[in-house]
């Protein structure tokens, strides 16, 4: 079964793993999918902490551990992403977005920011407080964090062959 080309398959298999793993620990429900889903394994972190990581590392060390470098992390989360990387039988791998920092502000305004009207009135083409936040058509606080999403999953992720996150 393909994970992308069988998707009834695929609930099948989750409506069976849901009674299967019901009171399982997480590591069994790891290596649940380590024995069931076809192809390599990989995390997706937020880095928020590294609990995750931690967890499968245990079952399939050097596993891949998806981070996606918007480039607008706090210094926190990047401190953690360097802790995982460095202490954990992993294989950090940074998911990029399309453009790079400066591409985007090339384009859209260096930095555009909603945090004050005088703010958004710095960023170019600027129209109207709030609507419009960026040089771009329907500008919004939410258009601005979908173009520093990174690049949809698993094609663009660079540097991994994971099928499965």
């Amino acid at each position: 079964m393909t994970i992308s080309g069988d998707t009834q398959g695929l609930q099948a298999l989750a409506a069976v793993a849901g009674d299967d793993l019901d009171g399982a620990s997480a590591l069994d429900v790891v290596r649940w999918a380590v024995e069931t889903l076809p192809g390599p394994l990989a995390v997706a972190g937020s880095m928020q902490d590294a609990v995750l990581p931690h967890l499968v590392s245990q079952v399939v060390p050097g596993v891949d551990v998806l981070f996606l470098e918007t480039g607008y992390h706090f210094a926190e989360t990047l401190r953690t992403r360097e802790v995982v990387e460095r202490d954990l039988d992993v294989r950090v791998v940074d998911v990029l977005p399309r453009q790079t920092v400066a591409e985007q502000d090339a384009e859209y305004g260096a930095r555009c920011s909603p945090a004050t009207p005088a703010r958004a009135a710095s960023c170019a083409r600027w129209r109207r407080w709030p609507r419009r936040w960026c040089r771009t058509p329907g500008g919004s606080p939410a258009s601005a964090a979908r173009r520093r999403r990174p690049v949809p999953a698993p094609r663009s992720w660079r540097g991994t062959t994971c099928t499965r996150w």
